[in-house]
């Protein structure tokens, strides 16, 4: 209670004014009563010299004519006044004439007025000597500077008290009321101050008006906040929805390869177990191709541009099938300023099976499954400029079925279809990978032999190709029979640095060969 007391905007409003108010009246009082006691003792003097104007004129008669009896009556009506305590009158020549109270005592120190007769023009005719009541003077003057400061101190108390009343009702009351009603409006709610009667125009309704602004300005900002905060939280879980449950791999990771952090489909598609901890896996390390992974991570690190890229994910089990991502990599930078890596996989393994099955089928020849013409042209071609790179030689060979129509009239397609099939299982069998068989078309075959570790010898491949042909064929039913081969060879770079320069040549050399019987080879240059 004492605290809320001493707390109370009005009663330390009403010490601190009594406290200088006190102070002030006791200053202003002490010069109050010293002035007041100094107009005292002068308002004593005036009286002291009306007194004597109106006996100036009977004292000097007394004093010129030395009458002692008219001295002994005015020096006598003198001493009769309160203020006076002794009064004499003496002649020109130092004689007393009359006196009266207590003269001998204030002699010393008596007031002295000169007695003159101007009628007569006698100049100073004595002196009249009136001793004073000091003490009667000084007891008044102290009382009248004392009534007048304590009448001053009470009015200035009364009037602090006054203003201590006022500024409760007026300032400090108010401001209660409204600090308790302040203290009850929950921060966006639609609560606000009501002005109190009376103070719409002054401070404290002007005070009303904008803390109800300030109010107003809060309620917006908290619901904006909380509104944002909803929006937040509302996103969050959508994002975290969708990072969730997306079907493409989300991962963060870092400049090293280190993951940082990843969704349940990334896992699911680099067909992780699901006790292991991707984040203790280095990104780079499930790619065929971590080089170029590498590079990527560099080049979107250097341009801060989002990068695309296909690549071949590592079998984790050797009978799971190849399996293609593509990825999609972009910068992202933190608070920190350190570089981190949003990589969004997507599994294309049957996009990629797809298109691979696509490419063979528009690439293989649909009877024999070796390349065909088109496919053959590209592939020959690349295969001659690697020739060049390696400064080696290669042979173009081409192959024109002996005996291929008889057979296919006799006993018909199928026949025919299953000698071509023979015909193209035997080829690819007796070469290597790296030699190029294509059915150029109809029953002609193109192969492109290249040089190995020693010298190219078209004789000894040609004379394999023959081989080959010496076996009857199996056409079903119990049915076989034999086909031969015409084969024209051009070598390359000895006849010709283009395909069609090689084929042309390799044609005219395969027709010699019918020419001369069949079933045999010639090479360029050698017919």
């Amino acid at each position: 209670m004492l605290n809320k007391w001493w707390h109370s905007l009005s009663i330390r409003t009403g010490l601190y004014l009594a406290t200088i108010a006190l102070v002030l009246n006791a200053l202003f009082g002490a010069v109050l009563y010293q002035d007041q006691y100094h107009k005292s003792i002068a308002s004593a003097s005036i009286q002291i010299g009306q007194l004597f104007s109106i006996i100036e004129r009977s004292a000097s008669i007394a004093a010129y004519l030395y009458n002692q009896e008219l001295g002994a009556d005015v020096v006598g009506g003198l001493v009769n006044n309160d203020l006076v305590i002794g009064a004499l009158i003496k002649t020109k020549d130092d004689r007393l004439v009359a006196e009266a109270g207590a003269t001998l005592k204030c002699t010393s120190d008596a007031q002295k007025f000169p007695l003159v007769l101007t009628f007569l023009d006698q100049g100073d005719t004595g002196s009249l000597y009136i001793c004073l009541n000091k003490i009667l003077i000084d007891d008044n003057a102290k009382r009248t500077a004392i009534y007048n400061s304590v009448t001053n101190a009470t009015y200035t108390t009364i009037i602090v008290l006054l203003v201590i009343v006022l500024v409760y009702i007026n300032l400090t009351n108010p401001l209660k009321l409204l600090t308790k009603d302040l203290h009850g409006i929950a921060p966006g709610s639609n609560g606000r101050l009501v002005c109190p009667r009376g103070h719409t125009m002054d401070e404290i309704g002007l005070m009303v008006h904008d803390t109800n602004a300030l109010l107003d300005s809060t309620q917006i900002l908290v619901t904006t906040e909380r509104q944002l905060h909803e929006n937040v939280e509302r996103l969050e879980k959508q994002f975290r929805l969708v990072f969730e449950k997306a079907s493409a791999g989300i991962a963060l990771v870092q400049v090293d390869g280190l993951v940082i952090l990843s969704n349940p489909s990334f896992k699911k598609i680099l067909r992780l177990a699901e006790n292991i901890d991707v984040e203790t896996l280095n990104f780079f390390s499930h790619f065929l191709d971590t080089e170029k992974l590498k590079e990527v991570f560099h080049q979107v690190n250097l341009h801060n541009e989002p990068t695309s890229v296909d690549l071949e994910l590592i079998q984790n089990n050797q009978e799971e099938s190849r399996q293609w991502v593509t990825l999609i990599i972009s910068l992202v930078v933190d608070v920190d300023g350190d570089s981190r890596f949003e990589c969004i996989l997507y599994d294309i393994s049957d996009r990629v099976s797809r298109e691979s099955a696509i490419k063979i089928q528009a690439e293989t020849d649909e009877l024999t499954q070796l390349y065909n013409r088109r496919a053959g042209v590209e592939l020959i071609g690349n295969a001659l400029k690697d020739v060049s790179l390696s400064g080696k030689r290669c042979a173009v060979m081409l192959i024109d079925l002996d005996r291929f129509k008889p057979i296919n009239d006799t006993y018909g397609h199928e026949g025919g279809d299953k000698v071509l099939v023979e015909v193209s299982n035997r080829l690819k069998n007796s070469f290597r990978q790296s030699d190029i068989i294509v059915r150029w078309g109809g029953d002609e075959f193109v192969i492109v032999a290249q040089q190995g570790r020693t010298e190219l010898n078209p004789t000894a491949i040609a004379k394999k190709i023959l081989d080959q042909f010496v076996e009857p064929i199996d056409l079903g039913k119990n049915r076989k029979d034999t086909v031969g081969a015409s084969i024209g060879v051009a070598i390359y770079p000895d006849h010709g640095r283009d395909l069609d320069t090689l084929i042309d040549l390799a044609d005219r050399s395969m027709y010699s060969t019918k020419q001369k019987g069949r079933n045999g080879f010639s090479i360029v240059g050698e017919e």
